[in-house]
Order: C-alpha cells, then structure tokens, then sequence
C-alpha cells in the first residue's frame, strides 16, 4: 500500500497479491479528507473486503462515527473483551465502555459490548443471573434508542438471555435477527452456536461459528469455539 498527501486529502493505494506466484488479487483506492480519517478507515476496509468476499458480507457493528476519544476506548475494551479469561481484562474492558459512553453517548457499539459484559458476568465474576439480565437488557435497550443501526445485532443479547432461561424457540429467533443483520457483531455468531449446540444441533453449530471466524478471524473466542464444536462432533 502506499499514502499520498495533497494538502488535507490523503489517498491511500492499496494491493493484495498472492505470494505464492506473486499475482494481484485485488486492489484499489480510497481518497478523503485527513481529519476525518475514521470515514476513510472504514471506506478503506469494506473496499478490501467486497472485493474479497463480495459486498454481501456482513459488517461488524461499528458503522457509526464516535467522536475519537470514545472510539480509542471501545477499540481498546474490544481487545479485553476478546481476551476477557485473563485477570481482570473483564472489568477492565467494561471501565473502558463505560468509559467511551461517557465520552459519546450516542454511540451504540459501546452499548452493545457493555451489555455484552453484564450478560457474562455470571460465567466469569458468578453475579446472580437475573441481576446480569437486568442490567444486558437495561444497557441494549438504552444503547438501541441512541443508536437505532445497532437493533438487530443487538437481538443476541436477548437470544442470550432466552437461552439461559431454556426458550428455545425464542432464542433462536432472537439469535437468527442478529446474525442475519447487515451490521453485525461477531459475538452474534458464537452465541447462537452456543445455543445450537445446548440442543444437540451440533453440525449447525460449528457452520455459524466458522461465519464468525470469516468476518472476524483473530476473534479468540471464535477460534475456541470452533475448537469446541469440532470436538462435540
């Protein structure tokens, strides 16, 4: 790839070429403005991605554009997140939530992943499980009303819920509504497995996750439930 600067529009040249015979699979170019740098990130990334997994790839769930700060937090606690078994990463990623929230209220993503964290906290941190499904149900829908793009991918954390508390049926279809959305978050995919597999739909199961892991490789978790559901196979 290579940056080019004329005055305050940056243009960035991109090439992805195969090494094992050195052939260009795909290339491009995304031009804009340097201070709003996170549109042209994004503009950049689903270039990339259409052209090589087609345009009907999901996206993960961070279209809207937070003010920087609160944006740096979120990124930040996603990688906790990702990697929530070690130490105190869990709580150290729902500080950096609340932390982007505060900084921008209207950004729905940090919502979802706070809610994320709550409805966790019983596997992780052993709160009570209704207190967790108040506070995952409370924070979405709050999340929702300032962010209406994220609706969909947030069914899963009523998919979540419902299967903890065995409504199958309603799971399913809470967990079918966030994966199927066009603005999706990979955690979507893995709870919905978890939910295929409680039900001995275990083949099901492995399909839905190696979606996460299409969208979402270095995903951690993704890959242990992968490992997961090929040994329950």
């Amino acid at each position: 790839s290579s940056l080019q600067m004329m005055g305050d529009t940056l243009k960035v040249t991109w090439h992805i070429v195969n090494g094992a015979d050195n052939v260009t699979v795909a290339s491009g170019e995304v031009t804009g403005d340097i201070s709003d740098l996170f549109t042209l990130q994004e503009e950049l990334a689903q270039d990339v991605r259409n052209q090589l997994a087609g345009p009907a790839t999901p996206q993960l769930v961070s279209r809207y554009e937070p003010e920087s700060a609160a944006y740096n937090s979120f990124v930040h606690g996603m990688f906790l997140m990702k990697r929530r078994g070690g130490a105190d990463n869990l709580e150290a990623a729902m500080a950096l939530f609340h932390e982007s929230i505060s900084r921008d209220r209207n950004f729905g993503p940090a919502y979802l992943a706070l809610a994320n964290a709550y409805a966790l906290l019983p596997d992780y941190r052993q709160l009570p499980l209704e207190e967790a499904h108040r506070l995952a149900i409370a924070t979405v829908e709050q999340g929702v009303l300032v962010d209406p793009s994220i609706e969909d991918a947030a069914a899963s954390i009523y998919g979540f819920v419902y299967h903890q508390q065995k409504r199958w049926h309603e799971s399913e279809s809470a967990h079918l509504q966030a994966v199927n959305a066009s603005v999706v978050d990979a955690n979507s995919f893995n709870w919905y497995s978890r939910m295929l597999a409680s039900v001995g739909r275990r083949e099901d199961a492995l399909n839905w996750i190696l979606k996460a892991e299409h969208i979402d490789p270095d995903n951690p978790i993704v890959i242990n439930r992968i490992a997961l559901a090929y040994l329950w196979l």
